[in-house]
């Protein structure tokens, strides 16, 4: 029992890792991202690499960081809290499948009008604004949904760091800007992010290309 108690965390990791894929796998059977906009191959080879390479690549930045601020974690605290960090973002995967056995149609831009480039001008179309507020709603509850995994993920490492707040949040936009840094070649090479997928408004506002 003194070892099931001493490494009770790390089968919650194992957890949350199992429930993670497995409501993938299902959210891609059902079809909840199919409603989206379709993605390009570059987009989608470009998803396959955040996927499985940066979030290894995520955890041993987020460590050396850490180890350079003057931070006593382990690797295995590290890999802990990120995966802990995840399970707002697991609760609103598992919001995501039932709303789509609903039958809600819920993943797309908000504003529906689209953005094409006339004589270097912007111009919209159409011209009124068109809000899809079941978008609307659910970019607003993911929203806080991330932040609420934002703010696991702060006091997570505060706690195992021996960081203050004010250095944790250090931590996190060091950590973020080097593997934006990291993710720039891979987009260069690809193409498959352009400036609105940067600043997280991809699904906010759709641009006609």
């Amino acid at each position: 029992m003194d070892w099931l108690r001493d490494h009770k965390p790390y089968y919650g990791v194992l957890i949350i890792i199992a429930l993670t894929i497995a409501l993938r796998i299902i959210a891609r059977y059902i079809g909840v991202y199919d409603s989206a906009i379709e993605l390009s191959q570059a987009k989608k080879i470009g998803r396959i690499i955040d996927s499985v390479f940066f979030p290894l690549l995520g955890i041993y930045v987020f460590y050396k960081v850490g180890q350079l601020l003057g931070g006593i974690a382990s690797l295995s605290h590290i890999v802990t809290v990120l995966v802990w960090s995840q399970l707002p973002v697991l609760v609103l995967s598992a919001l995501e499948i039932i709303a789509t056995l609903a039958g809600l149609t819920f993943i797309g831009p908000v504003y529906l009008n689209m953005v094409a480039m006339v004589d270097d001008n912007p111009v919209f179309t159409p011209d009124k604004l068109t809000i899809d507020f079941l978008a609307l709603a659910y970019f607003i509850i993911s929203t806080v949904f991330y932040l609420w995994s934002f703010q696991i993920l702060l006091t997570g490492l505060a706690r195992v760091e021996k960081f203050t707040m004010k250095q944790a949040i250090w931590l996190v936009t060091l950590a973020a800007v080097l593997l934006m840094l990291l993710r720039l070649p891979v987009t260069f090479i690809l193409g498959d992010l352009s400036l609105l997928d940067y600043l997280g408004l991809a699904e906010v506002i759709e641009v006609k290309r």
